[in-house]
């Protein structure tokens, strides 16, 4: 009996620099990890012909819901890149794909934990102050001048990047997601002493668009550093609202 003839065809056939990890991760066969990458790009060529972005959004979620863990931790971080792209600024697909592709190789290379922080900020956050009666307390580790604490009161789940406006063309950001219940203060900690200014951006992490997104806001600088400066993320009616305390 003649065994019936196979054939595959490649899903990628170049990759942008670091789109796949180089090592092997229990997350995600190599097959797997190509058919995800092959998938993202559909969705930036979609992207780019229909300028429809709220599209885009539904089918990368939809996608990271095909990863473990990735509807939680990667699909909040993909619906803010897609957030980035402007159709009327001729080549901002570019960083929209490389963004994209790099939350993903993140996302792989830290297993199931998902990308705490995206961009050129830290890649691992401050570790969460063990409260009363949880183990024996360890220290927590002093934040640095070029940090802040965010505090969300509005009820809804938020995507929030605090960045610092040093000057150099890159600037480092810092993305984490604050949770609806329960949001004590989120560290966003550079772990540098530049005394540079930061700005904040505030988006629903489900991808809404009520209230609308609350974005470059410069975030009031104390006169000695911000030095882990505590700010509250709240509604002001229909929109956001950020102020220190």
């Amino acid at each position: 009996m003649r065994r019936p003839k196979r054939s595959v065809s490649p899903r990628v056939n170049a990759m942008e620099s670091r789109a796949l990890p180089s090592a092997a991760t229990p997350l995600l066969s190599s097959h797997a990890l190509h058919a995800i990458v092959h998938d993202v790009k559909a969705i930036v060529r979609m992207l780019s012909m229909t300028d429809a972005v709220g599209h885009a959004r539904v089918h990368l979620t939809r996608l990271a819901s095909r990863i473990p863990g990735g509807a939680d931790r990667l699909a909040p971080a993909w619906r803010y890149d897609v957030g980035l792209f402007n159709p009327h600024t001729a080549g901002s697909i570019g960083p929209v794909r490389h963004r994209l592709l790099e939350d993903l190789d993140r996302f792989v290379r830290g297993g199931a934990g998902g990308i705490g922080s995206i961009g050129s900020g830290p890649t691992n956050p401050p570790a969460p102050n063990p409260g009363p009666g949880q183990g024996p307390g360890l220290p927590v580790p002093a934040l640095s001048l070029d940090s802040v604490r965010i505090k969300n009161t509005t009820g809804l789940s938020l995507l929030v990047t605090v960045r610092l406006r040093v000057p150099q063309v890159q600037q480092p950001w810092i993305t984490q997601t604050i949770p609806t219940q329960g949001s004590p203060l989120v560290a966003f900690d550079f772990k540098t002493a530049t005394n540079a200014f930061m700005t904040i951006d505030v988006r629903r992490a489900d991808g809404g668009q009520s209230p609308p997104p609350f974005l470059n806001f410069r975030l009031p600088q104390p006169s000695k550093g911000y030095n882990g400066a505590p700010f509250t993320i709240s509604l002001f009616g229909p929109y956001f609202n950020v102020s220190p305390g």
